[in-house]
């Protein structure tokens, strides 16, 4: 059985959802969703006047210019609200495994712009009681089992998280993909932003 001090901690891959399909939207991402592109653009620039010294580094990060103000404040507000606290988690954890959810179910591929708040819930218990084509029963069978595996032995499978590189475990369309953090460049100029 897990060690007590042992931990799983992650975030969904899109977390502040401009949509979220078959959901009422809450009142942020109906916001964000209603949100004109100079508005944006004036909430975007008054964010980056905030903290100037991430200002540079923030549009490198999140490639301001090609993503446009309403997507960089999307992208922005979940690595704030969701992404960097569960990796602040982690760092303060010797014994913590992270990862990140991405899988979108078959089903909500059409409408989703990511793995929503709370998505990996069903996979994680086992519990889609939604019509599942094969490659969505194999994303739950991969996720359940990942749990299982930690709560028997400790180990979900992948590096913890204090190891070189700080490897995190994307539960994807392809599978599994461990390794280096890929939204660390944007997650360190948040965690910069919060220290300020």
């Amino acid at each position: 059985m897990a060690h007590l001090s042992s931990i799983v901690v992650g975030t969904a891959r899109q977390r502040a959802d401009r949509t979220r399909p078959r959901q009422p939207p809450t009142a942020a991402d109906a916001a964000l969703n209603a949100l004109p592109p100079q508005e944006a653009q004036h909430r975007l620039d008054a964010l980056l006047a905030a903290y100037p010294a991430q200002a540079e580094a923030a549009a490198r990060a999140y490639d301001i210019a090609r993503a446009g103000p309403v997507e960089s404040l999307v992208r922005i507000l979940s690595d704030a609200g969701y992404v960097e606290p569960a990796r602040h988690y982690a760092r303060q954890h010797p014994a913590a495994w992270a990862y990140r959810f991405a899988y979108v179910p078959t089903k909500d591929r059409a409408h989703a712009r990511g793995a929503h708040h709370g998505a990996e819930l069903p996979y994680v218990f086992d519990t889609a009681g939604w019509y599942l084509t094969a490659e969505d029963r194999r994303a739950v069978d991969a996720v359940h089992g990942t749990w299982v595996r930690f709560i028997r032995t400790g180990d979900p499978g992948w590096p913890a998280h204090a190891a070189d590189g700080e490897p995190i475990n994307e539960f994807t369309r392809g599978g599994s993909v461990v390794g280096p953090d890929a939204l660390r460049e944007r997650l360190d100029v948040v965690a910069g932003a919060k220290r300020k």
